[in-house]
C-alpha cells in the first residue's frame, strides 16, 4: 500500500492520534507504526484483521466509508466493534458504556460484526480476482 492517508485517519480515529495507542490497539509495536509512515507504506491485511469493522475497500482505495455499514431493515447503520485486542487482553469500547459485562446485546454485536466481515471479505475476493483479470487482458 502505497498511501498513508488511510493510515493517518485511523491513528486519529482508534489511537486517538497516538501511534503508540493505535500500535497497541492493533498489537503491533509503535516502530512498526513509525516504519510505515516514513516508508509511505503500510500492511492493509495486518490492520484489518485486528480491526475487522474497517471497511477493507477503504482501507486498500481511500474510497467510501472507513468503517463497515450494515443494511438493518432498510437504515443503514454503521457496525462499531465492542472488543479491541490489545497486548494487555480485551479492552471493551463504546461511547456509553461504563462497567462492562458480556450481555446478550454485546454477543448480538458481535456476531453482527463477524458477519459483515465475512460478507467484506467475500467482495473484496471478488475486487481482487476481478482486478487480477482485467489486468491479463
Amino acid at each position: 500500500m502505497k498511501d498513508t492517508g488511510q493510515l493517518e485517519q485511523l491513528i486519529m480515529l482508534f489511537g486517538n492520534g497516538s501511534q503508540s495507542s493505535f500500535a497497541n490497539t492493533i498489537g503491533i509495536k509503535q516502530s512498526t507504526i513509525a516504519t510505515w509512515l516514513s516508508r509511505k507504506n503500510f500492511a492493509p491485511e495486518r490492520i484489518k484483521a485486528a480491526l475487522p469493522q474497517v471497511d477493507g475497500n477503504w482501507l486498500l482505495t481511500g474510497e467510501g466509508n472507513i468503517l463497515l455499514t450494515n443494511n438493518d431493515n432498510g437504515n443503514n447503520k454503521t457496525i462499531l466493534s465492542t472488543q479491541q485486542n490489545t497486548n494487555h487482553g480485551t479492552q471493551i469500547i463504546g461511547e456509553n458504556i461504563e462497567n462492562h459485562t458480556f450481555n446478550t446485546e454485546i454477543l448480538k454485536q458481535q456476531i453482527a460484526s463477524l458477519q459483515a466481515l465475512l460478507s467484506e471479505k467475500e467482495r473484496l475476493i471478488n475486487v481482487l480476482l476481478n482486478s487480477q483479470r482485467r489486468g491479463q487482458q
